[in-house]
């Protein structure tokens, strides 16, 4: 799964990334962004826009927004069947921008955080579906699949980090069938990654510096 995330780079890193011709929000950093939290996002409207959803899926048949933070993951493995998440998996794709993810492994003295992020690539792509509830809630959901080999060490499931040549394909509304789209994600998914232990602060919400992103520098 996919419960934190970093986001800390400015519109230029992602304009150099990402062809963005719109952009509808502000750009703040946050080290430690936890559910139902607004989240930076790319949507394909004719050009890319730049957006912000609330991370925490509410489908549009939903009677109110109460399920939401437990609706912050679809398994790629079942996004396709479940009355949840098809409908948008269809016609309602996004990107959500990280520059870096958390993962907690389970270790002697308890979960122990880690930060997982590429080196040579400073704005992770997420892949994402979106959904527009009751006319004014709008929510999104990462999209989750089986770990990597280096990250399945720290935990068994990860965000789908879409390459940079696939943005366009992902986003494109005239892509609605399923077995393409499976497709886009199993041939373009980033599979190698760098990691790093840090703080126990990233588990707490309020905790939100530079801090939870640094390498845990542990005691003799």
């Amino acid at each position: 799964m996919c419960g934190r995330f970093a986001f800390y780079s400015t519109i230029a890193a992602i304009n150099k990334s990402i062809n963005i011709k719109v952009i509808t929000c502000s750009v703040e950093s946050s080290y430690n962004i936890a559910p139902l939290s607004e989240v930076l996002t790319v949507i394909r409207d004719g050009d890319l826009k730049l957006g912000k959803l609330k991370w925490g899926f509410v489908p549009s048949f939903a009677k109110d927004t109460k399920l939401a933070s437990k609706m912050i993951n679809a398994r790629f493995e079942t996004i396709s069947e479940k009355p949840s998440f098809k409908r948008s998996y269809s016609k309602k794709r996004c990107i959500i921008l990280a520059n870096g993810f958390y993962e907690w492994r389970k270790e002697k003295d308890g979960k122990q955080p880690y930060y997982i992020y590429i080196p040579t690539r400073e704005i992770l792509t997420f892949a994402g579906i979106f959904e527009i509830w009751n006319k004014k809630y709008k929510s999104c959901a990462i999209i989750t699949k089986d770990s990597s080999s280096d990250i399945s060490k720290i935990h068994p499931r990860m965000p789908v980090v879409l390459k940079e040549n696939a943005f366009m394909d992902w986003l494109d509304k005239d892509i609605t069938d399923k077995d393409a789209l499976n497709e886009i994600i199993q041939e373009n998914c980033e599979d190698s990654f760098s990691f790093h232990k840090v703080s126990k602060d990233v588990n707490y919400t309020q905790k939100n510096s530079k801090k939870c992103i640094s390498v845990l520098t542990e005691s003799l």
